[in-house]
């Protein structure tokens, strides 16, 4: 702590040199008019008013510009954080491919916008046209090449982020997605197996109803058989009291003789 300052002032000022004073003096000549640093005008807000009036200028270029920036930080990231886990995976020739993704970061933007001018237009003139005809051709370029030279850059910072992880919290997770996994083999378990107890009370149920059912029509069945017996043997015993009359009927007229 106590030579901390003497470490940290030469880094400070280089950033202060290099990054803050030249940031103040943009915002300040954002209000000036001037064709070099020294004969600045300052104008107010004319330069702004006049870029929100140009429909063509300012507001096309800031769309540009911030879909560019969406565009390009998601695939980036995305691409690089996949490479890196990929890389992290102890797989052999994991240290050549580090070095062949970061490669592209190690050589200047001029250089690189002048190759993928050429390789673009390269293959845009087998079509008939050019990188420069059409500002999406322009765009599209601009994200591919942006993408292809921070890609390896932000894979080495996904790396060293991953490689930093605790074994603790990484076995500690595995056991977590384990246990999730066991409890969603138990859930489907179970409910499966509710499942196939509603379906066993279901059938029951029809099969209590089937048998009630059969029950009702046995009964009403025995009572028509009832019904039935019992007229056939009102009618029995009315034809033996007819039949009796008549036998007695003879008696007495043969006894009369």
């Amino acid at each position: 702590k106590k030579y901390f300052p003497i470490f940290v002032l030469p880094t400070l000022v280089a950033f202060a040199f290099a990054f803050i004073i030249p940031f103040v003096q943009g915002i300040y000549l954002s209000f000036c008019e001037f064709t070099t640093v020294d004969n600045a005008t300052f104008v107010g807000f004319k330069n702004y008013i006049k870029a929100f009036e140009s429909k063509q200028g300012f507001l096309s270029a800031f769309g540009f510009t911030a879909a560019f920036t969406v565009i390009s930080v998601i695939t980036i990231n995305l691409i690089a954080f996949a490479i890196a886990l990929l890389l992290t995976r102890k797989i052999k020739g994991t240290n050549i491919f580090r070095t062949i993704f970061f490669m592209p970061n190690l050589i200047g933007g001029i250089v690189l916008g002048y190759i993928w001018q050429l390789i673009f237009d390269g293959i845009l003139q087998q079509y008939e046209t050019a990188l420069k005809l059409n500002e999406w051709y322009g765009f599209f370029g601009l994200v591919i090449l942006v993408a292809w030279q921070q890609i390896g850059y932000m894979m080495i910072i996904y790396i060293a982020g991953i490689q930093n992880i605790p074994g603790e919290l990484i076995e500690a997770a595995k056991k977590e997605k384990l246990k999730k996994k066991e409890d969603r083999w138990a859930y489907l378990d179970k409910r499966d197996e509710e499942k196939a107890a509603r379906k066993e009370e279901k059938r029951k149920q029809k099969e209590r109803k089937r048998k009630r059912k059969a029950l009702e029509g046995i009964a009403k069945q025995a009572e028509k058989d009832a019904d039935t017996y019992n007229r056939y043997k009102e009618q029995f015993e009315k034809e033996k009291a007819r039949a009796e009359a008549k036998a007695k009927a003879k008696a007495e007229a043969a006894a009369k003789r």
